[in-house]
């Protein structure tokens, strides 16, 4: 009884930390999430707040979890935001929903572990250049913290993607996993290594 009550307070004292947060910020975020309990509740409290899509899949469609009303398969809300040169809703991401069902997901191995990618993410900051932030797990007491993910430095002043790409390819780059808060080491490569004729990708 104690030990829920404790966690009641930590998630509640979380997703007030998380909001206030989030007020400072003016334009629409991407938020990039797993799918717990606290990931949801902070969900429903960021969709009350501000308008929202949330990405559709087996657990976040569940009409338990009262999201139903801004639930969106991910290519419906590319298509939606399609166009626009910002955000006009905020979006939440549960990935780890879609891995190996979704077109936009790939499966990359390295170190003897396969990875998702999610396409998906990357088109909207892409297209949109968002704040986007990482929900991170503190303990085991139902307690998380919002980081923002920087990515600025991923563009050119003009805002087009870095083009020295192809002169990187092997070179060893730190990555955060923000869904799992660690950091991974990645090689460079060919990012069409996976799909040369550009048919498996559809958002």
């Amino acid at each position: 009884m104690v030990a829920e009550l404790i966690r009641c307070f930590a998630r509640a004292k979380s997703i007030q930390q998380a909001l206030e947060l989030l007020e400072s910020e003016h334009a629409h975020v991407l938020i990039v999430a797993p799918s717990t309990c606290s990931a949801f509740a902070l969900a429903r409290a960021v969709c009350r707040r501000r308008p929202c899509f949330v990405t559709s899949g087996p657990v976040s469609a569940h009409p338990g979890l009262r999201l139903t009303p801004h639930v969106r398969p991910p290519s419906d809300i590319t298509q939606a935001l399609a166009g626009q040169s910002h955000l006009s809703r905020s979006v939440i991401s549960f990935p780890d929903q879609h891995v190996g069902s979704y077109a936009g997901n790939v499966m990359i191995p390295f170190l003897n572990t396969r990875y998702s990618f999610s396409a998906f993410d990357a088109v909207l900051v892409t297209r949109h250049r968002p704040p986007v932030y990482a929900f991170a797990t503190r303990s085991g007491s139902c307690d998380f913290a919002l980081h923002q993910i920087r990515y600025t430095e991923l563009f050119t002043v003009d805002g087009r993607l870095l083009s020295n790409g192809r002169e990187r390819h092997g070179e060893v780059v730190k990555i955060f996993d923000g869904i799992r808060n660690i950091h991974m080491f990645g090689v460079i490569c060919d990012p069409m290594h996976y799909d040369r004729e550009n048919k498996k990708l559809h958002v």
